[in-house]
């Protein structure tokens, strides 16, 4: 008996098959003879067991629990050599096996025959009857890879009802144990192989962990192919290295996977063709065909919806055309719900595209019709809620009232029969209010943006819902009462977005939804800071820092996995384990006196966990510093500062619309002085920068230095030194270099009022993030000068650096022979050797190319050679407690030209992000540098740091970088006063 072949057959064949398996084996036990006289008394009563078989099976799921275990007995007592023996496994693992599904997926066992009465006791039976025998056999019996398969699907059926992770870590235990023991030539190696892959994929779909899915990848990548081309789970095995492709790309948005997923889906299918010319219906391999044909539709569509490549689109639809004949389906073709479902699907990505309504009213029509043959309460809500996006698209198509109505009225109903704490719920809802949204922009009904609202707030309260569709919907709700002009009320949706926010903690998301979190909450800080100042109430300049602290603290810090999380997850792994469980699942996964109890243990380890700053403890703690938030709306621009432990609101002349003018002139100007426009003069380029400099002066910068009282330099007899100052540009106004802004003089051609005459200008990602650093007691360098390097310089070989010799050379006078300093110069340095070497550093100085990825920020970092980056993440890991300056000698260290306008992460750059990860000061620079510009920026500012130059002494003071950095850029000013793309580049982070 084929064990897999029969647990993918129908369930009545199956339990025919089984019954009678299980009937032949106990009549045959009474020939055996018991290996000792005592257990004959045990033989015969397993006999008796099987003579009154049809009275077990009509018991139901106790009757069947009793004979498994006592079967499982059985296999023990029989004697290795027995002929039947052998089929007495296949046959146990055949009635647990049978419950799972063609692709080892857990069914609707709730209505298994097998499980009737309680499943959860059923299948503890199943776990119990299997580890008995196995218990029972020694571990050379070669029935104990069978046995562990068994042990394998009833450990997956008791996660399915249980949820315990722990079983999905007992399944891979059992896969990999299968492996060990089966022979290196075995011909059933790949198969035990496949399994374990199948373990490992089941662990990482539910824990989250990237290397769980890449361990069970590789296992597949290189065993399904193995199996034999004439094997009918040769198919089996290429599709389900498919899904698991398909799966990685959800989580990381590799192309690369989606491509390969749908390579080997297609191969799947060829090899089933090969294999079966022709299929009967209804039959397995039917449901098999249609399962490998409905998977690939539903890549393409993913495919498409990605890279709007229409011949995906097009294969998809020619798919559904094959597979889906039959005006309406029939409940008794296997696996054609989910064809049908993925050709709804493409229809309704085609209608869209090709504003063809005929196809848009045939995907609704599909929806419908599987809504009247389908009896599963949660997949017709499914369905419902397809069908009624298809009338919201038709609406957006043609502006038929009706449809839109249509769309509104199916959420309604599928509100109205929802638990309002389903998991599902925030899904729905939010569907509903975007329903409401569209009828809004149609008609023009206040009250339809007011239900919106509502719809929105209440998917952000559903308990067990998914964290992100939460976040969304309170960020939604948020901007739609702030469209009403209800400041207060929507002021609300901003602070439960913020606070969801916190709780999402990026670092433990899959890397596509952290991109999705990036996309998502794109000018939520400005959004919500602009609400703020617009409500009533002396309060409203504290309720704006404080929602931007703890917006840009949670977008800065836990998207780099430097926050409280992972504080948490170093400190203590058990209750992080509990935590992230509450994570994944939803505020429900954990019981609220156990989360209580973990909330109060956790504050014992991390008094502050997850408590947002309040205004109070952020005006104490900043001191006497100046720190100057500029944020913009669609309608308008303020700035609102920490001076001096009080709060100032400054209103600005300047809306989105002016950010984005003024940054693309910028860029593009910079872009003609930079040489990329080698058809343009570049002076012309330069006088565009001067331009914007004198914008960003007029509009922002003076009105804001003007508020605070830096007013103006001071004359030359009472000059002392500048104030500092820290800029937090937030959104869009990151784009803007405000500390080069000024007021340029065209006849005397020199700057008469800037923000480098009245301030020295830093930047911070966060007020937050500057006090936390500030309160690090600087180290003297020359206690630890015995064990760990002073200074690291990171300057690998690269010919597109002319100036790399020249800054090594000056370098080297600060960098002395010993413990005290190390130069790294290898062509290719391994990012971990220089992980390993700043881990440990006071001052890194990295003279390399930086690089901006547009698609994953955090993926952004330093170019060490032709294959080994250094990105930000695996700076953010890194505990730094010496960490001092951090001078970023590279292109493209504070904001990538190509990518300013298509994604901006709140200010993370690379020079803000070292900041973030544990620099307490940051030299940056905002563009690419000339080469004799970057030499002669190292020397001046190094110079400047240096304790006592003239005698000899060469130690760099980072405390004296902000100055330095003021000082070296007036300088470089004053000799090239007209051209700002050699002097504005730099930039001071942090201090």
């Amino acid at each position: 008996m084929d064990v897999d072949e029969v647990a993918d057959g129908q369930t009545g064949q199956f339990l025919e098959q089984a019954w009678s398996t299980f009937g032949a084996l106990i009549e045959d036990t009474t020939g055996v003879v018991p290996a000792a006289e005592s257990e004959a008394e045990h033989i015969s009563a397993l006999a008796a067991v099987g003579r009154a078989m049809p009275e077990c099976v009509a018991a139901g799921g106790n009757g069947y629990s009793e004979l498994l275990c006592l079967l499982s007995r059985l296999i023990g007592y029989l004697p290795e050599t027995h002929p039947r023996r052998g089929q007495l496994v296949a046959a146990v693992s055949v009635s647990i096996k049978g419950i799972l599904g063609p692709e080892g997926s857990v069914r609707d066992i709730t209505g298994h025959p097998l499980l009737e009465g309680d499943p959860r006791t059923t299948i503890e039976s199943m776990v119990g009857a299997v580890r008995s025998a196995l218990v029972s056999l020694r571990r050379e019996d070669p029935l104990v890879g069978d046995l562990l398969s068994a042990l394998q699907s009833a450990l997956t059926l008791r996660f399915a009802v249980g949820g315990d992770l722990r079983d999905l870590h007992l399944l891979v235990t059992a896969a990999r144990a299968a492996v060990r023991l089966e022979p290196a030539d075995s011909a059933f190696r790949p198969f035990r192989l496949l399994d374990l892959a199948g373990a490992w994929h089941r662990l990482g779909s539910r824990d989250g962990d990237e290397r769980h899915l890449n361990a069970a990848i590789e296992i597949g990548r290189r065993v399904a192919p193995e199996i034999p081309a004439d094997d009918w789970r040769h198919p089996l095995a290429l599709h389900k290295l498919g899904v698991m492709l398909a799966e990685r790309y959800e989580w990381v948005g590799n192309s690369a996977d989606l491509d390969d997923s749908i390579m080997w889906r297609r191969e799947a299918i060829a090899s089933f063709e090969r294999l079966h010319p022709s299929v009967s219906s209804p039959s397995r391999e039917e449901a098999e065909v249609r399962m490998f044909r409905s998977g690939l539709m539903a890549a393409l569509n993913t495919r498409y919806a990605r890279n709007h490549d229409r011949a995906d689109l097009d294969d998809a639809l020619a798919i559904g055309r094959e597979n889906v004949t039959a005006d309406q389906p029939s409940s008794r073709v296997p696996g054609e719900a989910s064809i049908r479902n993925n050709y709804a699907s493409s229809l309704y990505q085609a209608g869209l595209a090709d504003h063809d309504a005929r196809m848009l009213v045939r995907s609704a029509r599909i929806y419908r019709d599987l809504i009247a043959v389908d009896r599963d309460l949660v997949s017709r809500r499914r369905l419902a809620s397809d069908r009624a996006l298809t009338f919201s698209a038709i609406h957006q198509v043609t502006g038929d009232r009706v449809a839109v109505d249509r769309a509104v009225t199916l959420f309604e109903r599928i509100r109205d029969s929802m638990d309002p704490q389903d998991p599902d719920a925030a899904v729905q809802f939010g569907h509903l209010a975007h329903a409401y949204l569209r009828r809004y922009e149609a008609v023009g009904d206040a009250s339809d943006l007011e239900n919106a609202a509502l719809a929105y707030r209440s998917a952000s309260e559903v308990l067990r819902g998914r964290l992100l569709h939460r976040l969304r919907a309170a960020y939604a709700w948020g901007r739609s009462l702030a469209r009403l002009g209800e400041w207060d009320r929507a002021l609300e949706g901003f602070q439960a977005a913020v606070a969801l926010l916190a709780e999402v903690a990026v670092p433990r998301l899959r890397p596509g939804d952290r991109l999705e979190v990036m996309a998502m909450v794109f000018g939520l800080p400005d959004a919500a800071a602009d609400c703020a100042l617009m409500t009533s109430g002396p309060e409203r300049a504290r309720k704006t820092v404080e929602l931007l602290e703890q917006a840009r603290g949670v977008l800065a810090e836990q998207s780099l996995g430097t926050g409280d999380d992972a504080a948490l997850r170093a400190l203590d792994p058990v209750l992080w384990q509990i935590y992230e469980r509450r994570l994944s699942d939803g505020d429900a996964a954990v019981d609220p006196a156990v989360w209580r109890e973990t909330l109060a243990r956790i504050r014992m380890l991390i008094p502050d966990f997850h408590r947002l700053p309040s205004i109070k403890d952020l005006l104490a703690d900043a001191g006497d510093r100046t720190v100057a938030y500029i944020v913009v709306s669609e309608h308008r621009g303020h700035c609102v500062a920490v001076h001096r432990k009080r709060l100032v609101v400054v209103p600005l002349e300047m809306d989105r619309d002016w950010v984005v003018d003024a940054a693309s002139a910028l860029y593009k100007g910079l872009g003609v002085a930079l040489g990329e426009n080698p058809g343009e003069p570049r002076i012309k380029g330069e006088s565009a920068v001067v331009d914007v400099l004198g914008r960003i002066w007029e509009t922002v910068a003076r009105p804001v230095l003007d508020a605070l009282g830096f007013d103006g330099p001071s004359p030359p007899d009472e000059r002392g030194p500048l104030p500092r100052m820290w800029w937090i540009p937030c959104g869009l106004t990151a784009l803007l270099p405000l500390h080069a802004a000024g007021r340029w003089d065209p006849e005397a051609e020199r700057w008469s009022d800037s923000v480098l005459d009245r301030v020295v200008p830093s930047y911070a990602a966060t007020l937050r993030g500057l006090v936390n650093r500030g309160r690090r007691p600087v180290e003297d360098a020359a206690e630890d000068a015995g064990q760990d390097p002073d200074v690291v310089v990171i300057a690998p070989d690269d010919p597109s650096l002319p100036g790399l010799p020249r800054e090594r050379a000056i370098l080297e006078d600060y960098v002395p022979q010993g413990s005290r300093g190390v130069v790294l110069t290898e062509a290719d340095l391994p990012s971990q050797h220089v992980v390993e070497r700043l881990a440990r550093c006071r001052v890194a100085h990295l003279a390399c190319h930086g690089e901006w990825d547009r698609t994953d920020p955090h993926g952004s970092g330093f170019r060490l050679g032709p294959s080994q980056t250094l990105t930000v993440r695996e700076l953010a890991r890194l505990d730094l407690p010496h960490a001092e300056l951090a001078y970023l000698s590279a292109c493209n260290t504070a904001l990538s030209l190509t990518s300013a306008l298509q994604t901006l992460d709140e200010g993370l750059t690379l020079a803000t992000a070292m900041h973030v990860a544990g620099f307490r000061n940051v030299v940056g620079s905002w563009w690419p540098v000339n080469d004799l510009i970057a030499v002669r920026m190292v020397r001046e500012l190094y110079a400047a740091m240096a304790s006592d130059p003239g005698g000899g002494d060469r130690r760099i003071d980072p405390r004296l970088s902000p100055t330095a950095v003021h000082s070296a850029v007036k300088a470089l000013r004053s000799r090239n006063p007209g051209r700002p793309s050699l002097w504005a580049a730099h930039i001071h982070v942090g201090g």
